[in-house]
């Protein structure tokens, strides 16, 4: 598969196969972050791969609390209107919508500023998500867990130091679905010439 190819065809999946991924794949996938380009070479993170079920669990259940506190909070409807209700009805429920109960989870950490805010680590991001489509794996990007990071507990389990921040968390596996490509918007490009 060539890069065009892996743009084009990946899709978000949030149904997994009950099919662990091999540790090889995953650092595969992980090396594919570590050499994204960062302002000034900063590299400012570091990835943590979660693929044991039971931290899996309890990294659900956390987050889904940190989630709901976050969502009471003034800046909480800011951040998500006219979705706020419904990420709670969601979280209240005993199912995982935080990780789909994927096999793995990468957390994309930020271990300093970086010149470009978090640009480096979306550049990372996606590196991590077209590699693993290359695979055979399925990915999607979860903002929902970042209130992990105000958890001490969870912040014990990733190892992370004062001062690190979860930018972004990508559940990983095996995909069980096949979903459509979402429309596109083509009519957003002005050539000058």
């Amino acid at each position: 598969m060539n890069t065009l190819e892996a743009i084009k065809t990946r899709r978000s999946i949030r149904k997994f196969k009950n099919k662990s991924v091999p540790k090889s794949e995953l650092a595969k996938i992980i090396e594919a972050g570590i050499r994204a380009p960062s302002s000034m070479n900063k590299q400012p993170w570091k990835f943590v791969v979660v693929t044991n079920p039971e931290k899996i669990k309890k990294m659900v259940d956390v987050a889904k609390t940190e989630l709901i506190t976050f969502l009471k909070t003034p800046e909480g409807k800011k951040k998500y209107p006219g979705a706020v209700e419904r990420f709670m009805q969601r979280a209240q429920k005993p199912d995982d919508m935080i990780f789909y109960n994927a096999p793995a989870v990468i957390f994309v950490i930020q271990t300093e500023e970086a010149a470009n805010g978090q640009f480096d680590h979306g550049l990372a991001t996606e590196n991590i998500l077209l590699s693993a489509h290359e695979l055979g794996l399925g990915t999607v990007c979860v903002g929902l867990a970042v209130f992990m990071e105000n958890s001490e507990s969870a912040r014990k389990m990733l190892g992370m130091k004062k001062g690190e921040k979860i930018v972004i968390t990508i559940p990983i596996g095996y995909p069980d679905e096949t979903p459509e490509e979402h429309e596109r918007d083509f009519d957003v490009v002005d050539w000058i010439e």
